[in-house]
């Protein structure tokens, strides 16, 4: 199962950047909200899978992975959608009208704190779980 529950956000991840490289060559303005929320109902079985395993009460043992994964989605994205469009890992766009909301927060902010809001969300949430998975 646990198998299942990685690769669900892998398979997410990659359908994601394919789906949106060719709607950025194209230019073709994407619908960042839609795809995320999308990209949540796709990864709600992974969610499942990963909070059942853990020995907390409901409602944390299905946040918790749910911290994880977002930030893991939104790490991994960011950063090879930028790689794959030659731009740096961290790299936030220029300031356009179609820019998603995190973009815009991320532009707003310096570069130490946007990589640092990032990485703690991820690591903290996987920390999180590691240290309540069921013994």
């Amino acid at each position: 199962m646990i198998l299942i529950a990685i690769a669900i956000p892998v398979i997410v991840l990659v359908w994601k950047l394919y789906t949106n490289f060719q709607k950025w060559k194209k230019h073709i303005e994407p619908k960042h909200f839609k795809e995320w929320c999308i990209m949540a109902i796709a990864c709600a079985p992974s969610i499942l899978i990963f909070g059942h395993m853990l020995s907390l009460k409901w409602y944390y043992s299905y946040t918790i992975p749910a911290v994880f994964l977002c930030f893991f989605l939104w790490i991994f994205f960011d950063g090879l959608y930028n790689k794959m469009r030659n731009y740096g890992w961290w790299f936030t766009g220029s300031d356009d009208p179609e820019d998603a909301k995190t973009d815009n927060f991320l532009q707003s902010i310096p570069l130490w704190l946007h990589i640092t809001i990032k990485l703690i969300g991820f690591l903290g949430g996987l920390v999180l779980y590691i240290y309540f998975l069921k013994k």
